[in-house]
């Protein structure tokens, strides 16, 4: 009986520590997240619903502050700056649109750099399971900022000066400022992409540089987005938060797949199995 005990206290051990030691292997050969579509699947379909409502705002109604008709120069209505914070005053009023197109290209540059890493560095079938992942988060960061525009209606720098054409001033575009969805959806997307390559190689550095260019891709996005004078200062930091946030809990969300591992465990006389699997 003793001895049947002791085999018993050995295989727990070893099961154990073969388990805390895999957490910190390279996942080689399988993906970095399990799956679930009776979950995934309708996260990603209710994100996608909300991003793709972002395109729907010409029926928006325009900023509390947006010009009239009648007089669409007066100075009496523009948006008044008195009420921004320090940082926010010193873009109120500014817009130049050059930028935008700058914002796009660092947005849609890091989603396909992010796709495109994935599907070579992992091979097509674990690059499209983990970039389910990558989606949602960068989906869902989207979304996030999608539902606060239209929740605050805060108007954007433009309003706040006669720089920006009436048709601009008067369209819904102009009361979504708060918080920038170019920011938000380029963190997410950055983070999460640097989760997915962390964990399946936890113990590598180079994981880091990828977080670090990604930050650096989100800084020059917030940037642009705030020189064109779409966003304020704040605007793109919340958005940068949220995103970044999104980005680390979407993934943390996901197990990894654990898979089981029996082998023979020789115990003075006598012999035995070990299972071994990766916990959670």
């Amino acid at each position: 009986m003793r001895r049947r005990r002791l085999m018993a206290a050995a295989g727990l051990l070893a099961v154990t520590t073969a388990g805390a030691a895999a957490a910190d292997e390279p996942r080689s050969g399988r993906p970095a997240y399990q799956v679930n579509a009776a979950i995934d699947v309708p996260v990603l379909a209710v994100a996608l619903a909300f991003v793709a409502g972002r395109g729907l705002r010409g029926g928006l109604a325009p900023a509390y502050c947006a010009p009239t008709a009648a007089d669409p120069l007066a100075a009496s209505t523009f948006c008044d700056p008195s009420g921004l914070n320090w940082l926010d005053r010193k873009v109120a009023g500014r817009y130049q649109p050059g930028w935008n197109k700058w914002s796009d290209v660092g947005l849609y540059g890091i989603q396909g750099l992010a796709a495109g890493s994935l599907l070579l560095h992992e091979g097509p079938r674990n690059g499209l399971n983990d970039l389910v992942v990558v989606a949602e988060a960068t989906l869902v960061a989207s979304a996030a900022s999608g539902l606060s525009t239209s929740v605050t209606g805060r108007p954007r720098p433009f309003m706040y000066g006669a720089e920006a054409p009436p048709s601009v001033r008067q369209g819904g575009d102009g009361a979504l400022s708060y918080f920038s969805g170019h920011t938000s959806t380029t963190f997410g997307c950055a983070v999460s992409t640097f989760m997915t390559f962390h964990r399946l190689h936890p113990a590598d550095r180079w994981p880091w540089f990828v977080l670090g260019a990604g930050v650096a891709s989100g800084t020059l996005v917030a940037s642009a987005r705030v020189l064109g004078g779409n966003h304020f200062p704040t605007d793109v930091a919340v958005g940068a938060m949220v995103g970044a946030a999104i980005g680390v809990a979407i993934p943390a969300l996901h197990d990894g797949p654990h898979p089981i591992v029996v082998a023979p465990m020789p115990v003075a006389d006598r012999g035995g199995l070990v299972v071994t699997t990766l916990l959670p």
